[in-house]
């Protein structure tokens, strides 16, 4: 497969995740925008966290002046997807396409990547138990925790979808942000196409009470305008625990 862009390991919430740079994905989807105007609207459109989503980092570009910072942002290959999905176009639609393909390559890698020398194995065998260790220091201190179904059992109040994303994954249920407004959208619970309505709660969910729309009164350089927000109702978290739980915690792309 052709390399549209370049994928690599970059630091966000001091992990090592596979990501992209930014520039390289405005570059590809031939944005007419400039850069810091492209990107900034595209990470509000998806309501992107920074250090969960996306880390931001500055790099020296040389010119006659002399060196200067550049804003660079690493976007993990979920955020990459859903902002591929914002341009709403062929282009978009191909490198989206891309992406999921770029995945499934990685998945298979990872799978295949057994050791090869005694050395190797090993190694391997090192990680393997300071992983286990590691694991079982997590059970130690989160044996004093709640249950998962209590814990959100006890909420009376509406959280939003990148938060309800966290409790999940670190209840077991393997599913990040970006991919939990995916399956949303998807399953029909979100607004998905092109309109101003992208990622609003339809009105199924809203009259089984599901999600609610927060909004936020948000002030630019000249003008104050009205930010909207889905958010996960006590309901719809009980719904999807449920939901999630019965079916082993899969959460599709």
């Amino acid at each position: 497969m052709k390399e549209l862009i370049k994928i690599e390991k970059q630091e966000i919430n001091n992990e090592k995740v596979n990501s992209v740079n930014a520039r390289d994905l405005w570059i590809a989807l031939e944005s007419k925008q400039d850069f810091s105007t492209w990107i900034k609207a595209r990470l509000e459109q998806a309501y992107a966290v920074e250090n969960e989503d996306y880390g931001v980092f500055h790099k020296t570009v040389e010119n006659l002046k002399g060196g200067r910072p550049q804003v660079e942002y690493a976007l993990s290959l979920d955020l990459a997807k859903n902002i591929s999905m914002l341009e709403r176009n062929e282009k978009g639609n191909q490198i989206r396409k891309y992406f999921i393909s770029c995945e499934k390559q990685l998945r298979q890698q990872q799978s295949h990547s057994l050791p090869q020398t005694y050395l190797e194995a090993l190694e391997s065998l090192v990680e393997s138990e300071k992983r286990n260790q590691a694991l079982q220091e997590r059970i130690e201190q989160d044996k004093p925790k709640v249950t998962f179904a209590n814990a959100v059992s006890g909420s009376d109040s509406s959280i939003s979808i990148g938060q309800f994303a966290k409790i999940l994954k670190q209840n077991g249920i393997e599913t990040g942000r970006q991919r939990l407004f995916n399956y949303f959208r998807e399953k029909g619970y979100l607004i998905k196409g092109r309109t101003k309505d992208f990622n609003m709660p339809t009105q199924k969910a809203m009259e089984q009470g599901l999600f609610e729309v927060q909004e936020k009164a948000v002030a630019l350089k000249d003008k104050t305008i009205l930010s909207l927000s889905p958010r996960v109702t006590t309901k719809g978290q009980k719904f999807f625990i449920e939901h999630f739980t019965n079916n082993q915690g899969a959460v599709v792309e």
